[in-house]
């Protein structure tokens, strides 16, 4: 389901850019005040950094490396390499620490007065690897190679306090909703005498948390509708047993209508 799901935010990101670049004309207005303005939409890039605990676990199939050659399935390649073979029926639980990742996101609000406006955060972050602190024997014998990968993605309410001063607004926002994390875990056989041997998936969840969102920047006016900003995110998932932290930095563009 997770594909599915962040299908949408990122079209949902996509739709607000077309809108935001769709009449090249409303550029050529005469000078407009930002603070008469009615809604915006903004796309946002930056760096996802986990601090505090960063731990994430998952329970992966042993059986996984019985179709690990897709030459021989059911062959016990620990067996072949003289290396203790692990219970094919069992699970093993992996875990991991998140790393940085890249953040991106989008938003949408609706001016309620000058100094306060509703709307809606969202945003995709993606790893390139997690890594992997501790796992059974199986997963860490020299002919695998083991890949840990995680990615989340949070669509949040949000109340935005800040307003116009000149061509500058400092603001503070704060939201919360859910955030999907999709894991990933895969072996890959390394076989220096055939290298056909693709991934294969051991473990693989899609669940959804809460969240909650506070941030804050700055943002300045550049042309008639249209502005650039800084931003700080705090982003926390609220797991079982553990909550994930993110610090997020990030550059911000603002369509103004």
């Amino acid at each position: 389901m997770f594909p599915f799901k962040k299908t949408i935010i990122l079209g949902l990101l996509l739709g607000a850019c077309t809108s935001a670049f769709a009449d090249i004309e409303d550029f050529d207005a005469p000078e407009a005040d930002l603070r008469q303005t009615r809604w915006e939409f903004g796309i946002q890039t930056g760096l996802a950094i986990p601090f505090g605990n960063k731990s994430i676990s998952i329970l992966a199939n042993n059986s996984a490396f019985l179709i690990s050659d897709p030459a021989s399935l059911g062959e016990d390649e620990f067996a072949e390499n003289g290396l203790p073979s692990p219970d094919f029926k069992a699970q093993t639980p992996i875990t991991g620490d998140v790393q940085n990742g890249f953040f991106v996101g989008g938003h949408m609000y609706i001016h309620v007065t000058h100094w306060l406006s509703a709307g809606l955060e969202g945003s995709v972050t993606t790893e390139r690897a997690v890594l992997i602190t501790q796992s059974g024997p199986a997963f860490r014998v020299p002919i695998y190679n083991v890949d840990y990968r995680s990615h989340g993605a949070q669509i949040a309410p949000a109340i935005r306090l800040g307003g116009w001063m000149g061509n500058l607004r400092p603001y503070a926002m704060a939201g919360a909703g859910p955030y999907y994390l999709h894991e990933l875990v895969t072996a890959e056989l390394l076989d220096p005498d055939d290298a056909q041997h693709p991934p294969v998936v051991a473990a693989q969840t899609d669940n959804t948390y809460l969240s909650a969102l506070w941030g804050g920047g700055i943002d300045f006016k550049f042309h008639d509708q249209g502005s650039l900003g800084l931003a700080v995110q705090y982003q926390r998932v609220f797991m079982p047993g553990n909550n994930l932290q993110y610090f997020v930095p990030s550059m911000r563009f603002d369509y103004h209508f």
